[in-house]
C-alpha cells in the first residue's frame, strides 16, 4: 500500500533517528569508556569494549538486511531497535566489565540492523526525487552525531555518570520506534516482502568468514597485529577458504542469503569495489590524523580534532551538491571526480610529506573528505537502483557491509604501515618520537591511502550508466 506524505515524514524521521542514535553512540562512548572502565576495574580491557562492538555490526548487518527483504522493514527495524534499545539498558547496569563487554555485543548486533534498514526504508517507501535528498539528512546526522558525541559523552560522564551514555538511548530510541510503528503501519509487508526460507547456513558462513577476517587483522595500540604475523596469516588464509566455501553455496542453494545475480551485477561488483577501497584509504589514514596532528605537527588535542572536523566538512558540502545534482550527472562522473580528487589530495601529503604544514594538512583532508561525499551517496543510490525489489535490503546492506570492512581493513593496515616505519625511522626515546619521525612514518601512510583512492578510482572507472534512474520493481 502506498503511504500518504504524512505517513513518509514519520517513517522518515524516525528511521532518521535510528540512524543518529547507532552513530552517535561510538562517539559518546568513546569519551565515557575511560571512566567506565576503570570504575569497573578493567582498564586493560577497554579496547575489547569497542571490538565487540564492531565485530557484532558487521558479521550482522547482511543478516537484518536479508530479514528486512523476508519478513518486512517495520518488523525488522523493531527487533534490531529493541535489542538495541535493552542492549543499552543493560550495558548501563553491568556490574563488572565483562558483563560490560558482553553487552556491548548485543548492542552491537541491534546496531547492526538500524543502519541498513534505515537505508533500505528510505529508498523503497520515497520516489526517485525524494530518496535523493534523504541522502543529504542522513549525511547531516553522521555529522551532527561527529561532532557533539564527544562533548555530551563529557557531559554525561562528569556531571551525572557514565551509564547515562547508555541510558540516553532509551527515550530518544522509544520515540524513533513510535515514529516507525506509526509510520509504516499501512506499509504491506506482503507487498514489500517475499516469504522465503531463511538461508541459515548462508548467513553461517558469512559471518564466519568475516570474524576470522577481523580476527586476523586485529591489531593492537602499537599498530602490531594482536595474534602476531603466523596467526595473522593463518586466520586470513582460513577466512578465504570460508568465503570460498560461502560462495560456493550461493551458487547452489535454492533461496541463497545472498542472491548471486546481484553478486554478479556489474554495476554492483563496479560500486561495491569501489566503496571497499575508498574506505580503506579514507578511515584508515584518519585513524591516525590525530596522532600526527600532535606527534608532528605539534597541534594540541582539541585543535587536531578541528582538522578531522575540516575533513567532514568537505564530505558534508560535497554530499549536499552531489544528491542534488545526481539526477542530471551519473554516479560514474561523480564517482571519477571524488575519487580523483581523494587520490591527488593524498599524493601530495605523501610526496611532501617532509613539508606538511597544519593548514596544508588541513586543505588536503578538505578535499579527501570532499572526494568522499561526491561518490558515497551516489554509488549507494546507483546499487539501490540496479538490484530488484525483492533485495533491496540484502544490497543495501552487503554494500554497508562493504564499507564497514572497508574501514576495518585500512585501520589495520595503515596502523601497521605506520608501526613498521615507525619503528625504522630511529630510536624513541622515553616514548617520544621527532617530527621527523612522524612526517616519515605517515608519509608512508598517506602513500597507501593515495594508492586505495587510486584502485578505487580504476573500478568505477566504467560503472555503467543506467537508461533511467528509477529504481528496479517500482
Amino acid at each position: 500500500m502506498e503511504l500518504n506524505s504524512r505517513e513518509k515524514t514519520l517513517a522518515s524521521a524516525g528511521v532518521i533517528l535510528g540512524v543518529f542514535l547507532a552513530a552517535i553512540e561510538s562517539t559518546v562512548v568513546a569519551t565515557a569508556m575511560p571512566t567506565a572502565t576503570s570504575a569497573l576495574g578493567g582498564i586493560s580491557l577497554i579496547h575489547y569494549v569497542f571490538a565487540v562492538y564492531s565485530l557484532a555490526t558487521v558479521t550482522t548487518i547482511t543478516m537484518w538486511g536479508k530479514l528486512a527483504d523476508m519478513i518486512g522493514l517495520r518488523r525488522t527495524f523493531w527487533a534490531g531497535c529493541l535489542i538495541f534499545l535493552a542492549a543499552s539498558a543493560l550495558c548501563g547496569i553491568s556490574q563488572n566489565i565483562y558483563q560490560l563487554i558482553a553487552f556491548r555485543f548485543f548492542q552491537g548486533i541491534g546496531a547492526g540492523a538500524i543502519f541498513p534498514v534505515a537505508m533500505t526504508t528510505l529508498s523503497a517507501i520515497h520516489s526517485q526525487a525524494k530518496r535523493v535528498k534523504m541522502q543529504i539528512y542522513l549525511s547531516a546526522v553522521w555529522a551532527v552525531a561527529s561532532v557533539i558525541g564527544p562533548p555530551i559523552g563529557a557531559v554525561l560522564t562528569q556531571q551525572f555518570s557514565w551509564r547515562w551514555v547508555f541510558y540516553l538511548n532509551i527515550p530518544f530510541g522509544a520515540l524513533s520506534l513510535f515514529l516507525v510503528q506509526t509510520g509504516l503501519r499501512q506499509y504491506g509487508d506482503g507487498q514489500s516482502a517475499e516469504r522465503r526460507p531463511f538461508d541459515a547456513k548462508g548467513s553461517a558462513l558469512n559471518a564466519l568468514w568475516i570474524v576470522l577476517l577481523l580476527t586476523g587483522i586485529a591489531v593492537n595500540k602499537k599498530g602490531r597485529f594482536l595474534f602476531g604475523p603466523a596467526a595473522a596469516t593463518a586466520f586470513v588464509s582460513a577466512s578465504a577458504l570460508a568465503a570460498f566455501i560461502f560462495f560456493r553455496h550461493l551458487s547452489s542453494a535454492k533461496y541463497p542469503f545472498i542472491s548471486p545475480s546481484m553478486l554478479r551485477h556489474p554495476i554492483f561488483i563496479k560500486a561495491g569495489a569501489g566503496n571497499l577501497l575508498i574506505c580503506t584509504a579514507m578511515f584508515g589514514a584518519m585513524a591516525y590524523v590525530p596522532l600526527f596532528s600532535q606527534a608532528g605537527l605539534g597541534e594540541t588535542v582539541i585543535a587536531s580534532g578541528h582538522t578531522l572536523t575540516l575533513c567532514l566538512l568537505g564530505w558534508i558540502i560535497t554530499s549536499a551538491v552531489a544528491t542534488r545534482i545526481y539526477l542530471r550527472i551519473s554516479a560514474r562522473t561523480l564517482a571519477r571526480f571524488g575519487m580523483g580528487a581523494m587520490t591527488l589530495a593524498f599524493a601530495v601529503l605523501a610526496l611532501g610529506h617532509e613539508g606538511v604544514t597544519v593548514n596544508r594538512l588541513r586543505a588536503c583532508l578538505f578535499v579527501v573528505g570532499a572526494g568522499m561525499g561526491l561518490c558515497f551517496a551516489p554509488l549507494l543510490l546507483e546499487v539501490q537502483n540496479a538490484v530488484p525489489r525483492r533485495d533491496l535490503g540484502s544490497g543495501t546492506a552487503t554494500l554497508q557491509l562493504l564499507r564497514n570492512l572497508g574501514g576495518l581493513m585500512g585501520v589495520s593496515l595503515m596502523g601497521t604501515i605506520l608501526a613498521m616505519n615507525w619503528d625504522r625511522s630511529g630510536p624513541t626515546g622515553a616514548g617520544l618520537v621527532s617530527q621527523f619521525q612522524a612526517h616519515e612514518a605517515m608519509g608512508k601512510v598517506f602513500m597507501a591511502g593515495s594508492i586505495f583512492a587510486l584502485a578505487g578510482l580504476l573500478s568505477v572507472w566504467n560503472l555503467p550508466v543506467p537508461k533511467n534512474k528509477s529504481l528496479s520493481g517500482q
